[in-house]
């Protein structure tokens, strides 16, 4: 059989495993990566803070010192995901003064924008968890920052409500807020997502001097065209078997658009400064559109590795 026939016949395939093939083998070799504000990216082994001084070890095992302003992010370039660093005020420390805490958290961002939304967690879905053979659900805890004010949210608070209503009061279009009673995640993401457009500007073309990666996969499989807009400008048809890769400003977020027969559906994102990100392109029945949410490398290689064998 000649193999260029085969290659033909089977271009989805072939995209796939070289794909797969390409992450598992390409620049994973070091893999944590802290980012400081000077541009610096450093492989690294341990980080540690105590009182506003962070130790970096590397994994030269040479140590590096610093300030915790001198932080920016962290990434793990097998995952995909990086974290940012947050300095929690004293309002938030815990009341019993014996108990082991660190006033440095490293949190990954979900929202980007005039209010940033930093999480426990990657997603806003319930987090699993196992012990001894019985199965625990809880929500991640949500962090609104607005210049130097930081709000802790966590399901079920009510009082949350009071926080949201102080941090948006700027907004031109006041806000309403559709809650089924739970006050979750996903219904303060939301709500957050659409205080933070009111204040969008389409990234400036210098903007794009610093950029990075963002790969969007299809995960639910559709006969119906799909398109993303991008900053109100470029709309890219989304394929169905390989990703839409797009490179995106770091420090300024973009709008995408997501339109099908179904709904349209808007989302902020950034590109990583020291990663690729990837998102998965997803189905929600109860809101009957295309969404998008952050993945890692290894959940979009494990549902590749199962649409090649189906």
């Amino acid at each position: 059989m000649n193999l260029r026939s085969s290659f033909s016949r089977l271009p989805r395939t072939l995209f796939i495993f070289l794909w797969l093939l390409l992450c598992s083998s390409v620049g994973f070799s070091q893999d944590d990566i802290v980012v400081l504000a000077d541009g610096r990216q450093i492989v690294y082994k341990s980080i540690k803070e105590r009182n506003d001084i962070v130790t970096i070890r590397t994994v030269s095992d040479e140590k590096i010192v610093v300030n915790y302003t001198d932080l920016k992010c962290k990434c793990n370039r097998k995952t995909g995901l990086e974290s940012f660093f947050l300095k929690l005020p004293p309002n938030l420390y815990p009341k019993d003064p014996t108990r082991v805490f660190y006033k440095t958290k490293s949190l990954t961002r979900l929202l980007p924008g005039r209010i940033e939304v930093l999480s426990t967690s990657y997603g806003v879905e319930p987090i699993v968890s196992q012990s001894a053979g019985v199965y625990y659900s809880s929500w991640p805890d949500l962090y609104a920052v607005k210049g130097s004010t930081v709000v802790l949210f966590r399901y079920g608070k009510k009082r949350g409500r009071a926080f949201l209503d102080s941090l948006t009061s700027d907004a031109p279009v006041p806000l309403t807020f559709d809650t089924m009673g739970g006050f979750n995640p996903k219904e303060i993401m939301e709500y957050l997502k659409n205080y933070n457009f009111q204040f969008f500007n389409a990234p400036a073309r210098t903007d794009y001097l610093n950029k990075g990666t963002v790969q969007f996969f299809l995960r639910t499989k559709s006969d119906q065209k799909l398109t993303m807009q991008v900053n109100d400008s470029i709309t890219y048809d989304i394929p169905t078997s390989y990703p839409l890769s797009l490179d995106l400003p770091v420090n300024t977020p973009s709008k995408i658009c997501i339109r099908s027969d179904k709904g349209i559906y808007f989302e902020l994102i950034t590109g990583s400064v020291c990663t690729v990100k990837y998102y998965e392109i997803w189905f929600n029945e109860r809101q009957t559109r295309f969404e998008v949410k952050v993945s890692t490398l290894q959940d979009i290689q494990n549902f590749l590795k199962w649409r090649r064998k189906s």
